[in-house]
């Protein structure tokens, strides 16, 4: 994957020059069938010289192509991402949370929710370990990423009954002590990073604590989840499509969206 060429088919859909912006759109459409496209989002996401608006757009497009297509419901589809890039990407995607600027934090958020909600245990069974070693760190943005790890793995066990809830006691045993421990030494801060760490906590409890629903009705959540991030991965940035009328600046789509994520974070 050219990164550079990623790059700027990204700066370009931002351009105020529709048919620069339609061209744009177009190869990236043809690039993201190619193996490496979302560690190359991912790279470009990262990258300190990188400019804010470009990363938000590689942001934005990588979330949509996460959670439309990385386990698409036709198993036939062409354009699903490559089973290889996968593991690379879930060893990626966690110290990207530590590392990313605040308003890009939301989206990567939406796209671990994605992932997890696929592969977790069978296909990322390393991922509990992973979690409880952030919680070893002594930085903040750790602990914090650990928070937002362990909030997924148990809103993971939500979703589930009988015999595949069983894990959900191990994660208690290992973690939860911890997670009280944090929980506490954050209630009497009064900044912004302390109360979403808080409500964090707070939702872990909370996810871990729900009685197993019927059958039925586990099966609907469950797919009703999976419709949603169906119908947002189509239209220009893999979302929904734009409503009819007047359309926004794409900075202004980019800013909107990013609102969207951070307001919409699990």
């Amino acid at each position: 994957m050219d990164i550079n060429a990623l790059h700027n088919c990204f700066a370009a859909t931002l351009d105020a020059d529709i048919n620069n912006r339609r061209r744009a759109e177009l190869e990236l459409k043809e690039a993201n069938k190619a193996p490496g496209f979302i560690n190359g989002c991912l790279d470009i996401v990262l990258e300190p010289q990188v400019s804010n608006g470009v990363k938000a757009a590689a942001a934005v497009y990588l979330k949509n192509r996460v959670s439309g297509h990385w386990m698409p419901y036709d198993k036939n589809a062409t354009d699903k991402i490559d089973e290889g890039e996968k593991p690379v990407f879930r060893e990626r995607i966690i110290p990207a949370l530590i590392k990313v600027s605040p308003p890009i934090r939301p989206v990567l958020v939406s796209i671990l929710n994605s992932i997890v909600s696929y592969d977790y245990p069978k296909q990322w069974p390393e991922l509990l370990d992973v979690t409880l070693k952030l919680f070893q760190n002594n930085d903040v943005d750790s602990i914090r990423c650990g928070l937002t790890c362990l909030l997924e793995v148990a809103r993971y066990y939500r979703w589930t009954s009988g015999e595949s809830r069983v894990g959900l006691d191990g994660v208690i045993e290992i973690a939860f002590a911890g997670v009280l421990s944090v929980g506490n030494s954050l209630v009497n801060e009064n900044n912004a990073a302390a109360g979403e760490m808080l409500r964090d906590v707070l939702k872990i409890y909370k996810m871990a604590s729900y009685v197993s629903a019927e059958p039925h009705s586990l099966c609907f959540h469950s797919s009703d989840a999976r419709l949603e991030r169906s119908e947002r991965s189509h239209g220009v940035w893999g979302g929904a499509p734009a409503a009819r009328g007047r359309v926004p600046p794409p900075q202004k789509r980019l800013e909107l969206e990013l609102t969207l994520n951070s307001n919409n974070c699990p």
